[in-house]
């Protein structure tokens, strides 16, 4: 896969949601699903809440109501949102 030749893609189903894309705002947030994030090029840069230091990685997943941000500054990312 060319990923960066990836268009903007968003999946949903009742439970779930699937993005292919740019990395969203890296502001600290948090939210009641699972999420499972992939760097589709490169790697994915996280943060959690009240840490000043970004963490490497090439995927990661999150659990609910934990605060974080994630940038993926190499290309596109793929988030899937499970609750």
């Amino acid at each position: 896969m060319n990923a960066k030749a990836l268009a903007t893609k968003l999946f949903f189903w009742p439970d779930s949601v699937l993005y292919f894309g740019d990395s969203l705002d890296p502001a600290d947030h948090r939210h009641q699903a699972v999420q499972c994030c992939i760097a589709l090029e490169g790697t994915l840069l996280i943060r959690w809440q009240g840490q000043a230091d970004w963490q490497t990685c090439q995927a990661a997943i999150i659990g609910p109501n934990v605060a974080h941000s994630i940038r993926s500054p190499d290309g596109p990312i793929c988030l899937l949102y499970l609750e």
